[in-house]
């Protein structure tokens, strides 16, 4: 279960560490968005002289989190949102990495909402009537929309920054410098003027390395962890524009480092701001000057070229503006319903400073898998939020949670890790929307991604998301649901059957209500739209182990991963039950290590 959302009375008061977990804040609380922080560290754990002493972990996590307040200074911001802490551990060496996103708040007296955009009680048979759509008005607002501009103007000033910075006037109120980019943690805010319809991002990179063994490969991590950081985001950001949007929200970033590989996966939901520049143009270069190697990559710079426009025409934004008024470094202007901006203090910390300038990226033409991929049915909207930004269609009661589990070993045969790494997740994404095929058009909304390297040269990576029916009407699909009922599902996810071979009708919520204690809902999401939380009972957490040495005979390693976890999630129905429950929030697969011995056949 989640935690109760805290009080925002406190969230200006001086704190030693203002981080917060929660992704989004109470309309009036959340004044600018800095920008995404992250600091990562490497560490061996054999230099523990005590491993059930804490102090020396509660050491090491000191230091990461006073590099975040360090940079949450240097932008001149006040807290911390959307943050998180995640470590990777392979042998005796461990990765802590911690994320989140620098905002300024101001105090406020309202009430925080116990569950966004929802009015009907957890309990009872009641109809759904809140819906959150107040991100999805048509571009005709109201001038106290408008205001939301304000959400993505620079909270500190350009001329005191070493470097030069491509800043903006804002392209509603005209007045304040905005960046070229946002990229945030946090969920999109409510107000924020966008245009079109928003879509997932996903950059991969896959690293190899020798096997090595104690400081020799922590010294080869740290001195790969940077290079690895600048190729995610300069994916990430090639991505984005590529999709012709300017904005990311709900950015995971996971680093995992194995004996052999280390790999970096960034996901998000790409949004176009309407008070951000539009986004620029992709160039090709080829590191051969022949004459055959620019004509490959003119012919490249055509598919980059057709591929923004398909998906221009795709979210809707054909009516985007393609010019802009770049603003001079080191002038501030300054609105006068709004606060100065702060110089940025480059020498708060104990590091040196180091920036990094990813505008004007030349993409090498052999790296346009990292580019151009190909898109999937309309039928299909997909996010890593909790709805698709720019729709009126959030997360329905009725939406069903859904776990893919994949398992890969690393071919030399077949070339370079990073290709192989990013065909796996496009496959995985694949085998997502096939599974859910019968309930297209559908909505695919809290997608979480984890990969982890339980052994050399092997990759398993697993997706969690809610899917529900979608009332879009893609214009590529005719008669989409005939000869199908209404709430047929392509497999059951509640009981310990064989998942490949069963159909399941979705239960009927409104004449089996909630309150009555047959079933328990389980999402990612941290409410259930129209319903309220009445009671938060405490987390749950399951850590299950099991063994079996008659894999072939029980249908294979497949048959086996799925009934595992079936079983696991009706373990954590039944713990739901027991202290109460009628639903599970903010439900996370932390962590699914498949180890098979096919010699032993378990």
């Amino acid at each position: 279960m989640s935690t109760p959302p805290p009080s925002m009375k406190n969230i200006t008061a001086p704190s030693e560490y203002p981080f917060y977990t929660i992704s989004t804040l109470p309309d009036g609380v959340l004044t600018h968005i800095g920008g995404l922080v992250t600091a990562r560290s490497v560490k061996l754990l054999d230099k523990i002289n005590n491993p059930d002493d804490p102090e020396t972990r509660d050491a090491w996590w000191t230091e990461v989190r006073d590099e975040m307040r360090s940079h949450l200074r240097v932008l001149g911001c006040s807290v911390i949102i959307g943050y998180s802490e995640s470590t990777s551990i392979c042998d005796s060496l461990c990765v802590f990495s911690a994320t989140g996103t620098a905002v300024t708040v101001t105090e406020t007296s309202r009430k925080p909402p116990t569950s966004p955009g929802s009015e009907t009680e957890l309990k009872g048979d009641t109809e759904i009537e809140g819906q959150n759509t107040s991100q999805t008005e048509s571009p005709a607002r109201s001038p106290t929309n408008r205001l939301g501009c304000s959400l993505c103007h620079l909270p500190y000033s350009t001329n005191k920054l070493p470097v030069d910075i491509k800043a903006t006037f804002c392209r509603i109120c005209r007045s304040r410098q905005v960046p070229s980019l946002i990229l945030s943690t946090s969920g999109l805010p409510t107000g924020m003027p966008i245009s079109g319809r928003g879509c997932l991002v996903q950059a991969r990179v896959c690293v190899a390395k020798r096997k090595m063994k104690g400081e020799e490969n922590a010294y080869k991590v740290s001195k790969e962890l940077p290079f690895l950081e600048y190729e995610i985001h300069s994916r990430l950001l090639n991505k984005v524009y590529v999709h012709g949007m300017n904005a990311v929200f709900g950015v995971k970033i996971q680093v995992s480092v194995g004996d052999t590989v280390i790999t970096g996966l960034a996901t998000g939901t790409a949004v176009y701001l309407e008070a951000l520049p539009p986004p620029p143009q992709l160039t090709f270069h080829s590191k051969e000057g022949n004459e055959k190697a620019s004509a490959a990559t003119s012919s490249i710079q055509v598919t980059v070229d057709q591929a923004l426009k398909l998906n221009r025409k795709i979210y809707g934004l054909l009516q985007a503006p393609v010019e802009v008024q770049v603003a001079e470094t080191g002038n501030s202007f300054v609105s006068v319903a709004e606060d100065t901006p702060t110089d940025p203090d480059l020498t708060t910390g104990k590091k040196d400073v180091f920036l990094v300038d990813l505008s004007n990226l030349k993409i090498d033409g052999g790296n346009i898998h990292t580019v151009v991929e190909r898109p999937l049915p309309e039928e299909y909207l997909i996010c890593n939020l909790s709805s698709i930004p720019g729709t009126t269609a959030s997360t329905p009661l009725e939406g069903k949670m859904v776990t893919i589990v994949k398992k890969y070993v690393f071919q030399e045969q077949r070339g370079d890790v990073d290709r192989q790494f990013s065909e796996l997740l496009l496959l995985l994404i694949q085998t997502l929307c096939f599974k859910v095929r019968t309930l297209r058009p559908c909505t695919l909304t809290e997608l979480q991604f984890d990969v982890d390297l339980p052994e050399e040269d092997e990759i398993q990576v697993s997706v969690t998301a809610v899917v529900a029916r979608s009332h879009h009407k893609p214009s590529n699909i005719t008669n989409v649901g005939q000869n199908r009922s209404s709430d047929e599902f392509i497999f059951d996810m509640d009981e310990g059957q064989e998942v490949h071979h069963t159909r399941l009708s979705v239960p009927d919520l409104k004449s089996s209500p909630l309150g009555g204690g047959k079933i328990v809902l389980m999402t990612p999401s941290p409410f259930i739209t129209g319903w309220t939380v009445q009671k938060y009972l405490g987390r749950i957490n399951v850590f299950l182990i099991r063994e079996s040495t008659s894999i072939r005979e029980s249908g294979g390693i497949g048959i086996f991963l799925d009934l595992f976890l079936l079983e696991a999630n009706s373990i954590v129905r039944a713990n739901v039950k027991a202290v109460g429950g009628n639903a599970i929030l903010n439900y996370q697969l932390n962590k699914c290590v498949l180890i098979d011995h096919h010699y032993k056949n378990q």
